[in-house]
């Protein structure tokens, strides 16, 4: 049983006053078969968010009749429609605007509560992997104060502009967009946070982006700046959380997952980051941390544990080298198993 099966069924739930079903009103934004777990995430107008609980439940009753999976998940957000101008919210740098992005079927932001978790190496394989499913899929690098973006692809030209934007680069079929490309590698950028909020903006909506199926944001670590322009102007599809596995790490990554959902942001799943070590030499694991908590994390939370990645010199060596992990025809599959496996979840869940 696949998603459009489960969408299928789900044309036989209607709303009550319209008498159309749920699929028919758009609601249904996401739906993911995992081994026995099936996932919906559900996309309600703010008009029917005060009966939301109660369809949360018709509807998981229904899956639970229906199919045979053994886990039945259905998480419900707001539709967030762009307001006029008069009605925006202010903040404290002025009227905050719905971009305007038609170029990007969806777009998805990778975070992580904090430095030094693998963040960048997980958004640049991800979008490797979903291109080599032949998704249309670009990266941009949003850590603006320290972007590596650049480094980890072994491009080192400047960014070029024409028509006064930005014209993104492009390796392995991947165009990409960095502060990286913009400013010399020794320059410290030294902005306060409009500076942070502008810029954010301008490389997602003053650049030669083409049509994509997908454009991955390699965010900062954190809940700051970068991420409130996000969650305040741009419509994201969905969220990844980043972790390894140790305590210290996780309490971090709740306060991203927990920030994205309060502002109603889909999360997709959490990804875990260097699960264990491989020996190069026994080809032995051996696990680092206690790697039951982040699974346990995601189930708590109610979302899928994406894939877990194994800790390995060669993740490292790939990204200091300008030749990423899911480029190197030579990498080996236990490596690159969990970017496919990860591909494929995200491009269930946006049901693509």
């Amino acid at each position: 049983m696949n998603a459009d099966h489960i969408r299928q069924l789900l044309g036989a739930i209607k709303d009550e006053k319209t008498q159309q079903s749920i699929v028919e009103m758009g609601f249904v934004q996401h739906v993911m078969c995992q081994d026995q777990t099936l996932t919906l995430l559900l996309e309600l107008p703010a008009t029917h968010m005060k009966t939301a609980a109660d369809l949360k439940a018709v509807c998981e009753q229904f899956l639970k009749d229906k199919t045979p999976f053994e886990t039945v998940r259905v998480g419900i957000t707001q539709h967030k429609k762009a307001a006029s101008p008069s009605k925006q919210p202010k903040g404290n740098h002025g009227v905050v605007q719905q971009l305007d992005l038609p170029q990007f079927k969806h777009i998805i932001a990778v975070c992580s509560g904090k430095g030094g978790v693998g963040k960048s190496t997980i958004s640049l394989n991800l979008s490797l992997a979903l291109a080599q499913t032949g998704a249309k899929v670009g990266l941009l690098d949003l850590d603006i104060y320290g972007p590596s973006l650049n480094h980890m692809m072994g491009v080192h030209e400047k960014v070029v502009q024409r028509e006064k934007k930005f014209v993104p680069q492009e390796k392995y079929g991947l165009p990409f967009l960095s502060m990286a490309g913009m400013i010399p590698p020794e320059k410290a950028v030294i902005w306060r946070g409009p500076m942070v909020q502008l810029a954010t903006q301008q490389m997602l909506r003053d650049a030669h982006w083409p049509p994509l199926d997908i454009l991955v944001l390699d965010t900062p670590p954190g809940t700051g700046d970068v991420h409130l322009t996000l969650a305040e102007t741009v419509s994201l599809s969905g969220v990844i959380v980043v972790s390894t596995p140790q305590a210290l790490a996780q309490i971090d990554a709740k306060k991203s997952h927990a920030m994205f959902e309060t502002v109603n942001v889909p999360i997709l799943g959490w990804v875990e980051n260097m699960q264990s070590f491989h020996c190069p030499h026994c080809h032995a694991e051996t696990p680092l941390f206690d790697t039951k908590k982040l699974k346990e994390t995601a189930d708590a939370y109610q979302v899928p544990l994406l894939a877990a990645v194994p800790f390995d010199t060669r993740v490292r060596e790939s990204g200091d080298g300008g030749m990423p992990l899911m480029a190197d025809a030579s990498a080996p599959d236990y490596l690159t198993q969990p970017f496919h496996k990860m591909a494929g979840q995200v491009k269930g869940l946006l049901g693509l």
